[in-house]
């Protein structure tokens, strides 16, 4: 295998709160009576919806793609908010393909 052709990559991304709102809202259990237990558990359940919202494509964004075509290759960062997730992801797959 030519380690020229080999791509290493890093993709950083970050919950997405402008889509927070659209996260389905989560239900307490039916057994669950006590007004203040259902919204802790209401609470609870939007906190980790929104904490891994950073591994859901619906929910999250790109902050920065990192990459390195071969292991002597030049590192490359690409950050979102400088370049934009259309152009960032267009780096990235020119240098996926270019490890065919």
């Amino acid at each position: 295998m030519e380690t020229n052709n080999i791509l290493f990559f890093d993709i950083e991304t970050e919950g997405n709160p402008e889509v927070f709102d659209i996260m389905p809202e989560p239900t307490a259990p039916a057994n669950y009576k006590d007004a203040d237990k259902i919204a802790a558990y209401i609470a609870e359940k939007k906190a980790e919806q929104q904490s891994m919202a950073a591994l859901d494509s619906d929910y999250g964004r790109i902050i920065t793609i990192g990459m390195q075509l071969g292991i002597y290759g030049t590192p490359i960062t690409t950050l979102i908010n400088e370049v934009g997730e259309k152009e960032a992801l267009e780096a990235f797959w020119f240098y996926f393909n270019q490890g065919d």
